[in-house]
């Protein structure tokens, strides 16, 4: 039996996944609040079962589920149950959506605790696009989070899913370059070109296949240009299908800064003397 002074975690199959001198829980944690919510992610590394943070439950011995905000204030045992995610209905799936569009953070939240998997979508402009075009850090934090691990990078590089794309393209009051970091920390391929014209294109159809780095340089957006140089983007990559290279399209721009910034990284120039 575990020590009243500790803080343990069982299975539904009683095998012991966590005990910890509840003193010692603020350093398991790295620094944040202790709470249901910062143990879950933790035991979600720990474990690694292969879902995400919002289909796990805690409960307590008498069988209280413990919700995420609630704080671990004292020694007890807990107890973890993993669920399924559900299978969303049309209204559902609509719905996430919409709480996405609406920048309705705790709304999200919600039906991502259901569980819902945010993956499963109608049609686009999915959830996540919409929560980078407008620099939401907060909603791509919590639909990443809602995602397990191994399946993020697929999502966000499926095909027609222009995150990074949207991110860079984006000209609303958020913070598109965090967002940028988040999807690249997630595994974004910096150099896959959209398949599809991303969210906030005015330009038809003739930009399909754009690389993010492409489509920076085209919205000179020198921010973005310098986060996807840091991720090593193919500086030589065309912008789109049978378009420039990012140094003739920063030259065809006439934009001193993204010339700098592209020949410091060794990019070719031999299309802007054409």
């Amino acid at each position: 039996m575990p020590s009243a002074e500790m803080l343990c975690v069982w299975s539904l199959s009683g095998q012991e996944i966590l005990a910890i001198p509840f003193a010692d829980l603020p350093d398991l944690l790295k620094g944040a609040s202790p709470t249901v919510c910062s143990l879950k992610r933790h035991l979600n590394l720990r474990c690694r079962c292969g879902v995400s943070r919002f289909q796990l439950r805690l409960t307590a011995t008498d069988g209280t589920l413990l919700g995420d905000e609630e704080e671990l204030t004292s020694p007890m045992d807990l107890q973890l149950v993993v669920q399924d995610f559900i299978k969303p209905n049309r209204k559902q799936v609509k719905e996430l959506k919409a709480a996405v569009a609406g920048g309705l953070a705790s709304e999200v939240e919600a039906i991502l605790q259901r569980p819902q998997d945010p993956t499963i979508q109608v049609k686009r402009p999915t959830p996540l696009e919409y929560a980078s075009y407008e620099g939401r850090a907060d909603l791509v934090s919590l639909l990443l989070e809602a995602v397990p691990a191994e399946k993020r990078s697929w999502w966000i590089d499926s095909p027609g899913h222009a995150c990074l794309v949207s991110a860079a393209n984006g000209h609303g009051n958020g913070d598109q370059q965090e967002v940028l970091r988040l999807l690249l920390q997630a595994k974004a391929n910096v150099n896959r070109g959209c398949r599809s014209v991303p969210m906030g294109c005015e330009m038809g159809r003739a930009y399909e296949h754009a690389t993010p780095l492409g489509w920076a340089i085209w919205e000179l957006n020198v921010g973005a240009v310098e986060i996807f140089l840091e991720a090593k983007a193919d500086i030589n990559q065309r912008c789109w299908q049978l378009g420039p290279t990012p140094l003739a399209a920063a030259a065809k721009l006439g934009d001193v800064r993204l010339e700098q910034l592209l020949l410091q990284a060794d990019a070719r120039n031999d299309e802007v003397s054409s």
